[in-house]
């Protein structure tokens, strides 16, 4: 071997040597003494009623401790993420002393209280280096411990190096300075505070020094005020805002377009006035306007058809006036479409022309169609909310098109007759449907409804009661013109599988007959309404069951572990107040029958009543005391 090639020879041996010998290293390494000093402060605050920090202990390195991780090389704690173990007490900013600690998420807990110091630990967290090793945290997350209340943000100053703070749903409704102590931290590109309470957000303050800031979250809080001034100075490259649900006011102004690189903004549930911009049509990076549930008047501008990058878009408010533009059909990126409010006007395949992407359609206002009956729509859609349209007579052909739909309401949209066959087969695939207050006309005694939730009330429907399938949760069939029995749909072989099914409502019909007794098929119902129909005979199981001919005494229905609502009013039940009831119960209501003696203590102890009406029958003695004990919803 040459002179040359021994000496490559030990450099590639060399250069190898300093690729493995790191990683062997840190096999060997223990966690940072002070390190775990801090975490065990954190963990002596705490109460961890599923001991998820069992191993939080001596007999393991603090990088081997749930929700601990540390660097590979160094061996120092980076990370904690305790995020929903159910843990409660104290957050002690001991962890703040965790000098290379860059991740803390400590959210969706039951924290009530946060502390600096430890009287116990007074050595490992003295006052006068409290905030001395605070620099590197870059990601802060408290949020949803919605039992904490913080009196005192000025901590948060310390933190120099943060880049994402998020304390949504925490109190925070002493915090009038919030705004100023946020502006203090440097190198913040991300701030939520959405549910904290805050009731002031500076609209006088002309600048605030948010220079990194790109999202922004103050949703759902009480400022009832004009937008501020300080909004559209913040950063030039903000892209994200929610103010939705402040009570906002007033109208919004032209220096929105100083923020050119928004993509999201969120004003709705405010109470904003004034026409709807039509320079918002020169946002061109805008991917999400939300301007629903406001005050807005005038006609919808046709220049928000130039949004073209627009993939979500919402607008509502009782006070606009006109039609909606064909331009909106030109937003070819859009998947969601929101309408609300007092527009009206004709639609046609311009408004749809190039939604290619579309895949949820809501239109709240009182549209009407003009629509060939051969069109087939660019899209596939997942959810259609046309109610209040005039979309009737007919069922539009146009939706038996929609292979994907999984939500579907058509409720008070003037549909009458229909292709039988065709309009059940197509609705057993839908998940969610919802078809009241129409003039559907059909006999039900042949069909079998198969989607999770069916609101299918005042209509015109006839006949028997329809089976249902396993799949059915939720049924209304309420004020219709169904007749005949209700044992086929409770008793029969497909109904045996209805263990799922938590809420019936056939009331305000035509059925006659008892009921019969189908308890294990019916054990998972919530809530049962049948009265005000034609039904007699012994009392059966749940639930609202007034303004019907039963009579005699109750039965034991203690066995309907989730039965939440018992309505007997109006009928003819004698003897005394049932004491036999599921401790789910929510609502008792005997009232109007021939109930007698006292009114029984056991109703004391049902720990979830919170409606109880026994007037109007033959009750004596006196009330119980524990009455007044249980939380009554007057």
């Amino acid at each position: 071997m040459d002179c040359f090639t021994s000496k490559v020879s030990v450099l590639l041996l060399l250069l190898l040597s300093a690729v493995v010998l790191p990683k062997g290293n840190c096999r060997t390494h223990s966690c940072n003494e002070n390190d775990q000093s801090a975490l065990l402060i954190f963990k002596h605050h705490v109460v961890d009623p599923l001991d998820y920090l069992s191993s939080w202990s001596d007999e393991k390195h603090c990088c081997a401790w749930k929700g601990v991780q540390c660097d590979n090389v160094t061996g120092r704690v980076t990370t904690l993420d305790l995020n929903n173990q159910y843990l409660q007490g104290e957050i002690n900013l001991s962890l703040l002393q965790i000098q290379f600690l860059t991740y803390l998420n400590l959210s969706c807990n039951s924290f009530t209280a946060l502390s600096l110091t430890n009287s116990n630990y007074q050595s490992l967290v003295k006052p006068s280096n409290a905030y001395a090793n605070f620099s590197s945290l870059k990601y802060l997350d408290l949020s949803f411990n919605e039992d904490l209340q913080l009196d005192n943000l000025q901590w948060l100053s310390h933190l120099s190096s943060l880049q994402c703070l998020n304390l949504s749903a925490i109190y925070l409704e002493s915090q009038t300075n919030w705004l100023q102590t946020m502006a203090m931290l440097p190198s913040l590109l991300e701030l939520r505070l959405s549910m904290c309470r805050l009731k002031s957000i500076s609209p006088s303050v002309k600048f605030v020094n948010f220079t990194s800031l790109l999202t922004l979250d103050l949703s759902q809080n009480s400022f009832y005020s004009d937008l501020p001034y300080w909004l559209f100075n913040i950063s030039s490259d903000i892209s994200h805002i929610d103010l939705s649900s402040n009570g906002l006011r007033g109208q919004i102004p032209k220096t929105l377009l100083n923020l050119r690189k928004l993509k999201s903004l969120r004003l709705d549930d405010n109470g904003l006035t004034g026409p709807i911009p039509d320079w918002l049509g020169e946002h061109q990076h805008l991917q999400h306007l939300n301007l629903t549930e406001n005050l807005f008047n005038g006609s919808f501008p046709s220049s928000l058809g130039n949004l073209s990058s627009l993939t979500q878009f919402g607008v509502s408010s009782d006070s606009l006036s006109g039609s909606l533009p064909n331009s909106i059909g030109q937003l070819f990126n859009l998947r969601s479409l929101y309408i609300g409010g007092s527009l009206s006007g004709v639609l046609s395949e311009k408004h749809f022309y190039k939604l290619f992407n579309l895949e949820s359609l809501v239109l709240l206002s009182a549209f009407s169609f003009d629509l060939d009956p051969n069109w087939i729509p660019p899209f596939q859609l997942h959810e259609v909310d046309l109610r209040n349209t005039i979309l009737g007579p007919t069922f539009p052909e146009w939706l038996y098109t929609q292979r994907t739909l999984e939500t579907l309401d058509v409720s008070s949209s003037g549909i009458s007759p229909t292709n039988a066959d065709r309009f059940w087969s197509f609705l057993a695939n839908v998940r969610s449907i919802r078809l009241s207050n129409n003039n559907i006309s059909a006999d039900l005694s042949n069909v079998t409804l198969n989607s999770a939730y069916i609101i299918m009330d005042q209509n015109n429907f006839t006949g028997g009661l329809p089976l249902i399938s396993s799949n059915v949760l939720y049924l209304d069939l309420s004020y219709n013109f169904l007749s005949g029995t209700i044992s086929n749909m409770l008793c029969s072989r497909l109904g045996r599988k209805m263990n799922t099914l938590y809420y019936l409502d056939i009331s305000h019909n035509l059925l006659t007959g008892g009921i019969p007794d189908c308890g294990e098929n019916c054990r998972g119902l919530t809530l049962l309404k049948i009265n005000n129909n034609k039904l007699g005979g012994e009392i059966p199981p749940p639930m609202d069951l007034h303004k019907n001919n039963f009579s005699g005494n109750p039965l034991d229905i203690s066995s309907f572990k989730s039965l939440a609502y018992l309505n007997l009013a109006e009928n003819n039940f004698s003897g005394v107040v049932p004491t036999k009831i599921p401790k789910s119960i929510q609502g008792l209501i005997l009232r109007g029958n021939e109930f007698s003696g006292n009114i029984p203590a056991e109703l004391c102890s049902l720990p979830s009543l919170r409606i109880l009406d026994l007037s109007q029958n033959k009750l004596s003695g006196s009330i119980p005391s524990c009455i007044c004990n249980v939380p009554f919803n007057l």
